[in-house]
């Protein structure tokens, strides 16, 4: 399920933040996590593969096999505090979008529901398919939906393309979680934050 969430999270942080061109050491998406990365490995996931990596660079475990500037989700539609997104080019197996690494074989990768809800002081951002499998919730009720309770949280979402979104703190204006700069990517399944 941290998994699932995880992942989830991670394309969504690269999408914005690789598409800008960031490809610096320090904005790179780990393409291939597993060991035994190669530049032939990683061209079979249409991922991009640094040549010209320093000792410096394999010191600091820099990944030499990142996803490109291209990869990222698209709005699908947007009704108010639900958006639904999709990966680019995610059915025509282009080059500029790699399918997601964490998906197991016969998977599927299904368009994504962004949904924000406010619970008292807390907000929620539910991230999960628009289609296919539906994923396990506890049926737990540790809070009940609470629109007008005091809340210090605001979500602000970019359109892109690609899409992003933003988690701020209203009395400071401090960035709580911010999927539009480097150092992750969100798939269907998954968040990968370096």
């Amino acid at each position: 399920m941290l998994r699932i969430l995880l992942t989830t999270i991670g394309l969504l942080l690269a999408s914005n933040s690789l598409v800008y061109g960031q490809n610096s050491y320090s904005n790179r998406v780990d393409c291939f996590p597993e060991p035994g990365v190669t530049k032939e490995l990683c061209a079979a996931r249409y991922c991009q593969w640094d040549d010209n990596a320093n000792s410096t660079a394999r010191a600091m475990n820099v990944p030499l096999c990142y996803f490109p500037k291209t990869t990222g989700y698209l709005v699908e539609s947007n009704t108010g505090d639900t958006y639904i997104i999709s990966r680019k080019n995610v059915t025509s197996n282009d080059k500029n979008n790699p399918p997601n690494p964490y998906l197991n074989e016969g998977e599927t990768e299904y368009s994504l529901k962004v949904t924000v809800s406010r619970y008292g002081p807390a907000l929620r951002v539910w991230i999960g398919p628009n289609e296919g499998p539906k994923r396990f919730e506890p049926d737990i009720d540790l809070l009940k939906p609470d629109p007008v309770g005091d809340i210090d949280l605001k979500f602000e979402a970019n359109e892109g393309p690609p899409f992003s979104f933003v988690i701020k703190r209203i009395s400071t204006g401090a960035k709580i979680w911010d999927t539009s700069i480097g150092k992750s990517a969100m798939f269907s399944t998954s968040v990968q934050k370096t």
